[in-house]
């Protein structure tokens, strides 16, 4: 049992699958209205203590076997645990945002789960797949990505326009 989460791509797989099923344990209507801002807080700290216990944990039983852990590997994790920390509500969001919404927070981790699920489908089938089919895959994701950035960056342009309108305002 200890080696199954060993493979690449299982270890991204499970990734994925603890992130959906916090998120699906959150998503109910109740628990968005009566779940206060300190308990999100400590949702998110033990989600991200059970997740770095577990990278801990699986990436020890690697060394001790001899398995060599890939920097891909080093790489992925460390993004995903500076972007969690980045977002959570008791990290940099507070400084980043003007309103901090622990549900909403929790469901930002979704993109770690869109590029862990893409790590995990490349490592597994799609890497063993004719070129057109990763062309496909690539072509797939990247759209993906790319709708979502231009999407933060329109709204991002929009907030600077309306900052913009309100100093204008003041000021005249």
């Amino acid at each position: 049992f200890y080696q199954a989460l060993l493979p690449f791509f299982t270890f991204f797989g499970f990734t994925d699958l603890l992130i959906m099923w916090a998120v699906a344990l959150t998503s109910w209507d109740w628990v968005q209205k009566h779940v206060g801002n300190t308990r999100w807080k400590k949702i998110h700290l033990g989600l991200f203590l059970f997740y770095l216990i577990f990278i801990l944990s699986d990436f020890w039983i690697q060394r001790s076997n001899g398995t060599p852990i890939s920097f891909a590997s080093w790489i992925f994790v460390g993004a995903f645990l500076v972007f969690w920390v980045v977002i959570a509500p008791w990290g940099f969001a507070p400084r980043l945002m003007r309103l901090v919404n622990g549900w909403k927070q929790l469901h930002v981790l979704t993109h770690i789960v869109f590029a862990s699920l893409v790590i995990h489908a490349w490592s597994g089938a799609v890497a063993f797949q004719p070129l057109w089919v990763k062309a496909v895959f690539v072509g797939l994701v990247a759209f993906t990505w790319g709708s979502h950035l231009v999407g933060w960056w329109l709204k991002w342009r929009e907030d600077q326009k309306l900052k913009h309108q309100a100093a204008q305002s003041q000021r005249g």
